[in-house]
C-alpha cells in the first residue's frame, strides 16, 4: 500500500495537506502474476480470512465476469447469490487489531483503503460511529478516501456487504471515491459510494481500471481534488 500510494502522498506531504500511517494486513495471499495489474507486486497481505473451502481466486475470476448491467446493488446480489459473503472468519478480529492501531497510533482524523484495504475503511469507519454514538462520543475520523472500494462487511450476524437499497447511506462523514471506469470491479466502488452521504460523497474517475493512478498529471490532478475535499472536511467541522 505505501509503495502504490507512494507519489499521492509525496504530494499531499510535500504541502503538508496530510500525513499518513500505513496499517497493514497480517495474511499473506499467493496471488498468479496475472493480478499484478490489479494489485501490484508481492507480498500481497489481506486483512481477514477466507472461510474454510473457499478459494480467492474465485471470488476474484468471478467478479471479473459478472454482468455490469442493473443497479450497482443487484449486481452485487446477483454475483453473491444468497447475499451471504464467504469472506472471512474474524471480521470482529481484524476491527479490534485495527482499534488497537487507531488507539496506540491516533488519534487519525482520516481514512483511506485501496481495493480490499477500503472496504475494510469501510467498515472500520461505520463500526466506528457505532462505537462513538454507543458511547455518547465524537469519532476522530471526519473523512475518508477510498480507491477502488466495495461496500463495508457486516461486523455482526450473517457474512454480508451493506448496500445501499437495503441500509441506507450509513456513512456520514464526507468521502472521496477514487474509481476508474474500465475497472471490472466498478459496481463494488458503487455500491460502496451509494452507502455514503449523498450530500458529501465526491468521485473521481481516473478512467483506467482497478489500480491506484500514478503517472504525474493524473496524480497531481487527485491531489487537488482531494486538497478541497479535505477543506471542505474540516468546514463541516467548525
Amino acid at each position: 500500500m505505501r509503495v502504490q500510494l507512494g507519489p499521492f502522498v509525496d504530494e499531499l506531504q510535500s504541502d503538508k495537506t496530510a500525513s499518513f500511517h500505513f496499517a497493514e494486513g497480517v495474511i499473506e495471499e499467493d496471488l498468479p502474476g496475472e493480478y499484478g495489474e490489479y494489485f501490484g507486486n508481492p507480498p500481497h497481505l489481506r486483512f481477514f480470512k477466507y472461510e474454510a473451502g473457499v478459494e480467492p481466486l474465485d471470488i476474484l475470476n468471478g467478479f471479473r465476469d459478472f454482468d455490469n448491467g442493473g443497479t450497482p446493488e443487484d449486481a452485487m446480489r446477483d454475483f453473491l447469490g444468497d447475499e451471504s459473503v464467504p469472506l472471512r472468519e474474524d471480521v470482529q478480529r481484524m476491527l479490534d487489531d485495527l482499534h488497537q492501531v487507531v488507539h496506540e497510533e491516533g488519534p487519525f482524523q482520516g481514512v483511506i483503503g485501496y481495493s480490499e484495504g477500503a472496504t475494510v475503511a469501510a467498515t472500520l469507519l461505520l463500526n466506528e460511529q457505532r462505537r462513538c454514538r454507543d458511547a455518547g462520543s465524537s469519532s476522530t475520523f471526519k473523512c475518508a478516501i477510498f480507491f477502488a472500494g466495495w461496500p463495508p462487511l457486516a461486523s455482526e450476524g450473517e457474512n454480508s456487504l451493506l448496500l445501499s437499497d437495503q441500509v441506507g447511506q450509513i456513512i456520514t462523514v464526507p468521502t472521496c471515491h477514487v474509481i476508474g471506469a474500465a475497472d471490472p470491479y466498478l459496481q463494488g466502488c458503487m455500491a460502496l459510494f451509494n452507502v455514503c452521504d449523498s450530500e458529501t460523497a465526491e468521485m473521481f474517475d481516473h478512467g483506467k481500471g482497478h489500480l491506484i493512478p500514478r503517472d504525474r498529471r493524473t496524480v497531481k490532478e487527485l491531489a487537488d481534488v482531494v486538497r478541497k475535499f479535505i477543506e471542505k472536511a474540516e468546514s463541516r467541522r467548525h
